[in-house]
C-alpha cells in the first residue's frame, strides 16, 4: 500500500510539469489549438488520481480555447469532461447542464438529447423496480439510499426535459427519503438541484426555500465547499428578486475562489456585510 501511495506521489509531477512546459510552448508558438489539446491531456490525467476540481480547471481552458477556434467538436469534448468532473464532484445538476451541452453540439444535436434522455429514464425506472427485488437482501439504510439516489436522477433527467412538475415530484420523494434516514450527503444534493432548477425557471422564493434546507445540510457535513456554493446561489437569487443579501464575514470565509468566479461586479451590489 505504500509503495503504491509513493508511486502516485512520484508520478504525478513528472507527468504535470511536463505538459505544462509543452503548453507554455504551444502559447509561444500561438498554436491554440495544440494549448487545447493538452490541456485535455493534463484534465485527463488530473481526474485519475481524483483531482476532480484542478481537472474541471483545465477542461474550462480547453473549453473557452476550443470556443475561440469554433472547434465545435473540440468544445463538445470539453463539455463532456466537465461533466465528468461534476460527477467526481458529486455536482449531478452541474454535471447534466454539461452533458446536455455536449449532447447539443455532437452532429444529431436535439435528436442525441431526447434519445440520451428517454434511454436514462428507462435504466432509472428498471434500477428502481432491481431496488425493490433488493429490498430483503441488503440493509434499508442501503435500499433508501439507491432509492433516494435513482428518485434524484429521474428528477435530473425531467429536469433536462424542463418538465419542472416531474422534476420537483421525484426530487420531493428523495429529499423525503433522505431526511427520515439522516443521509445528508443525498440530502444536500436534492435540495441544492432541486433548488437551481427552481432558479432556472425565474421562482426565487422556492429556490431560496431549498437552498436555505441545503446550507443546513452542508453545516451538518462540515463541507466548506457546499456551504460556498450555497451561500453564493442565495446571493445570485436574492439579485433577482431585487433584495440585499446579508452575509456574515464568518460565512465570507467560506466562499472559495472556484464560487466567487461565479459572481459578477452587479451580483456583489446586493450584498451587505455584518
Amino acid at each position: 500500500m505504500r509503495k503504491i501511495a509513493l508511486f502516485l506521489t512520484i508520478t504525478l509531477p513528472v507527468f504535470n510539469p511536463e505538459l505544462k512546459r509543452e503548453r507554455k510552448k504551444a502559447e509561444k508558438k500561438d498554436n491554440l489549438k495544440e494549448v487545447a489539446q493538452i490541456c485535455n491531456c493534463i484534465g485527463e490525467l488530473l481526474v485519475k488520481y481524483g483531482r476532480c476540481h484542478e481537472a474541471k480547471e483545465e477542461h474550462e481552458k480547453e473549453l473557452a480555447i476550443s470556443e475561440a477556434l469554433e472547434d465545435t467538436i473540440g468544445s463538445a469534448v470539453a463539455c463532456r469532461k466537465i461533466g465528468e468532473c461534476y460527477c467526481g464532484m458529486d455536482q449531478y445538476d452541474k454535471a447534466l447542464q454539461f452533458q446536455q451541452r455536449h449532447l447539443e453540439l455532437m452532429p444529431g444535436g436535439k435528436q442525441n438529447i431526447v434519445k440520451a434522455s428517454k434511454q436514462a429514464e428507462e435504466a432509472f425506472c428498471k434500477s428502481l423496480t432491481a431496488c425493490e427485488n433488493l429490498k430483503q437482501e441488503v440493509k434499508n439504510v442501503e435500499y433508501m439510499e439507491m432509492k433516494a439516489r435513482l428518485y434524484l436522477n429521474l428528477g435530473l433527467v425531467f429536469d433536462g426535459r424542463g418538465d419542472t412538475r416531474q422534476c420537483a415530484e421525484y426530487m420531493k420523494k428523495a429529499i423525503t427519503i433522505s431526511e427520515q434516514h439522516h443521509l445528508y450527503s443525498d440530502l444536500y444534493r436534492c435540495q441544492y438541484s432541486l433548488a437551481t432548477m427552481y432558479q432556472r425557471n425565474n421562482n426565487f422564493s422556492q429556490a431560496l426555500r431549498f437552498l436555505e434546507s441545503a446550507l443546513k445540510s452542508a453545516l451538518k457535513l462540515k463541507d466548506k465547499y457546499l456551504e460556498s456554493d450555497v451561500y453564493v446561489q442565495k446571493l445570485l437569487s436574492e439579485k433577482n428578486i431585487g433584495s440585499q443579501y446579508v452575509l456574515t464575514y464568518k460565512s465570507l470565509n467560506v466562499l472559495t475562489y472556484e464560487s466567487l468566479n461565479v459572481l459578477t461586479y452587479e451580483s456583489l451590489n446586493v450584498l451587505t456585510l455584518i
